[in-house]
């Protein structure tokens, strides 16, 4: 399989075809898994679970269990980014019957953090973040999570981060700027409202002022 970033996830299997005819299950599939990452990450869940739920149909009539393996994926990937945990065992029933080393590493980085996957068979660009995030060095991991090109990779990291309790105010920052910088309302107002407990903890109260007020501004 080629490595490739998360956020190409399911696009390295449904969209990444060198075939000249890709099927349309592929493109339809890929077509509502963008419209349900965007539709979850700016907060329109009633369309997300559509978009899902039209994804999944596309991909049985295929019958390929590695690609709807990777799709329960990509929905953990996202919980993850907005520190929720997975929620349900879907992959696991799929894993059971389809055994892929990089799927049950990438489940073991979501669901249990860096120290509990194999880091050779996740993205290579997760490399730096790993090391940082196993040592502790904060200022690094951040560095780290910071030079991740693509967004959604960088979120995801930075939510693995603060669900395993290795972050700092920067953490945050840098989370809430990229949710910010791609428009996804929901993601931002998780990472500006863990700021805002964060300000309140240090006993930060002018700041938790304004991170309330800021939230309470962009929720209308």
């Amino acid at each position: 399989m080629k490595r490739v970033i998360i956020a190409a996830l399911i696009v390295s299997f449904i969209a990444g075809c060198a075939a000249k005819h890709i099927p349309e299950w592929k493109s339809a599939a890929f077509r509502h898994m963008e419209a349900y990452k965007k539709d979850a990450l700016t907060g329109d869940d009633r369309m997300a679970d559509i978009y899902f739920s039209r994804a999944l149909a596309e991909i049985k009539k295929s019958g390929d269990l590695e690609v709807l393996a990777r799709a329960h994926l990509l929905k953990y990937a996202l919980r993850a980014a907005m520190l929720d945990p997975p929620g349900d065992d879907a992959f696991t029933a799929i894993h059971d019957i389809e055994d892929s080393r990089e799927n049950a590493a990438y489940f073991a980085f979501l669901t249990g953090g860096p120290e509990k996957a194999d880091g050779a068979l996740l993205p290579p660009q997760y490399g730096p973040f790993i090391a940082a995030f196993q040592r502790g060095a904060k200022g690094e991991m951040n560095a780290a999570l910071a030079g991740m090109d693509d967004p959604l990779s960088r979120l995801i990291a930075a939510g693995i981060a603060v669900t395993h309790q290795r972050f700092n105010e920067d953490t945050l920052t840098l989370a809430a700027d990229t949710a910010s910088g791609e428009g996804w309302k929901k993601a931002l107002l998780v990472y500006l409202s863990r700021l805002e407990l964060l300000y309140k903890e240090k006993g930060d109260e002018a700041r938790a002022l304004l991170m309330g007020k800021r939230i309470a501004l962009i929720k209308d």
